[in-house]
């Protein structure tokens, strides 16, 4: 299965908003359910793979339960200071445009690329007055 960047940042994002804290200051988790239903452009197993290679390169903490192969139950626990970092560089829709096009023409696209790219492209307009 192929990586869809656009949906590495629809998590993220997703977690990152749908994070809550309760009054006796729990943490709760983002159940995948939730980040399903908050993202129905793209299929569940893309959700799920997402998730997966997120918490693999350790930019989330997450819990996904399967049996027998197939999908039981998940939620994220939290984002991590790599994925915050991550997220930060290409969290404005302008920057994740250009973000996107400058690695296409490059014709090779890895997460760690992105942030790179992202953070040379916020670099350049970064003036000094």
């Amino acid at each position: 299965m192929k990586l869809n960047y656009d949906c590495v940042r629809s998590v993220l994002l997703t977690v990152e908003k749908s994070k809550t804290i309760d009054e006796e200051l729990n943490i709760n988790p983002v159940t995948v359910e939730t980040i399903f239903e908050q993202l129905p452009k793209y299929e569940d197993n893309e959700i799920l793979y997402t998730i997966e290679k997120l918490k693999e390169a350790g930019y989330i903490n997450a819990v996904l339960q399967f049996a027998a192969g197939h999908f039981i139950d998940g939620a994220v626990s939290s984002i991590t200071y790599s994925g915050h970092e991550y997220l930060d560089n290409i969290r404005e829709p302008e920057v994740w445009r250009k973000v996107k096009t400058m690695l296409k023409n490059a014709g090779v696209i890895t997460l760690p690329l992105i942030s790179q790219a992202a953070q040379m492209l916020i670099g350049s307009q970064l003036t000094v007055n």
